[in-house]
């Protein structure tokens, strides 16, 4: 045995291209070596390889390489016989065949090849069938159970397996480089066989994932320093917003309350700031008869249409000795302190108007 065809066995064994079927069609008896105990027919490798040779050597005789088509209906098959196809120069179809391809010359891709390649001479029935009638030499890879009609060279070894089919073709594609001379014998190929291989475009999209995923793992000194400062930042945000409550909350309380609005607008809201002293301090009865005088006199200012609501602040003089009387000493100097805070403020403003009430 050659080296060269032992190293092409090596690889038959890895690529199991010697496992069959459990069944087996009677004329390819001649190529099973034996059976295993599950009833696996096993194809005798050295027969395998013998007839791959003789393939390539039909191959090779054809004299334009675009005369010979190579047929694969299978989807493991369509990147090997793409692959032998652009080495060889010969003609793919993997997908779909059209009917009528070889025998219809309306269609558009009409073709009319001196030669041939299946993959499967089973799933490419059609293809065979064209062949058959129009006379063309059929080259195929049949399995144990693959039927022989109209098939001129077998090439028995597995015809399912991915690895398997893109052995073969690359087996062929070497060989067929060999003869014509454009390869050297002492000088093996470059090409791997793993680009034969045909490969599943969801595995390729995990392996791309992945690789991604890995190179986001590994992150530079610049990313893990941004990372820090953002950190950082978030602390010192977290401090200032806590503090500037505290610090400017009067003054807030201050510009709310007093409003620039109309004459007796600043009155009211002084004495609507008064109101929660007075009621947390007094009776029940003192803060009703206080809301009902309040209200009495937002109505009587709406009723004279008085914008400085003089009378409002008399009624509240009047209002003042219910209040003193039941409520404690603390909330009576609040009460006339935030009514000097008004009459100051009245007479910022310019106004003379009802001195009277508040003297009183």
């Amino acid at each position: 045995m050659a080296l060269t065809q032992q190293e092409d066995i090596e690889k038959m064994l890895v690529c199991k291209t010697h496992l069959g079927t459990r069944n087996i069609d009677h004329r390819m008896k001649r190529y099973v070596f034996r059976r295993t105990a599950d009833g696996i027919h096993i194809v005798h490798l050295g027969k395998t390889w013998e007839k791959a040779m003789v393939a390539a050597r039909a191959i090779v005789t054809v004299e334009n390489p675009m005369d010979i088509v190579v047929v694969s209906q299978r989807v493991y098959g369509s990147r090997a016989v793409l692959k032998f196809a652009q080495y060889v120069g010969a003609h793919a179809l993997a997908g779909r065949w059209m009917p009528g391809t070889l025998t219809n010359q309306i269609t558009s891709k009409y073709l009319e090849p001196r030669l041939l390649v299946v993959t499967d001479p089973r799933v490419d029935s059609q293809a065979v069938k064209e062949a058959a009638y129009a006379n063309i030499p059929v080259v195929a890879l049949c399995d144990t159970d693959s039927p022989l009609e109209h098939v001129d060279i077998c090439i028995p070894c597995n015809n399912k397996g991915k690895e398997s089919i893109a052995l073969i073709y690359w087996l062929l594609a070497r060989e067929v480089m060999y003869l014509r001379g454009t390869l050297n014998r002492t000088t093996p190929w470059d090409i791997m066989v793993d680009a034969f291989f045909w490969r599943d475009p969801e595995e390729l999209e995990r392996a791309e994932e992945d690789g991604n995923a890995g190179w986001q793992q590994a992150k530079p000194a610049a990313d893990e320093w941004a990372e820090g400062a953002g950190e950082s930042w978030a602390d010192q945000a977290d401090g200032n917003w806590g503090d500037a409550p505290a610090a400017g909350g009067d003054d807030w309380g201050a510009a709310a309350a007093a409003p620039a609005d109309n004459g007796g607008g600043e009155g009211r809201s002084s004495m609507g700031a008064l109101l929660p002293a007075v009621s947390s301090s007094s009776s029940s009865s003192s803060s009703a008869s206080l809301f009902a005088s309040l209200s009495d006199v937002e109505h009587h200012d709406k009723w004279r249409g008085f914008s400085v609501a003089g009378e409002g602040r008399s009624s509240m003089g009047a209002l003042l000795p219910a209040v003193s009387s039941s409520s404690s000493s603390s909330s009576s100097a609040s009460l006339f302190a935030s009514l000097s805070d008004v009459e100051h403020h009245d007479k910022w403003r310019g106004f003379s108007v009802a001195g009277e009430g508040r003297s009183s």
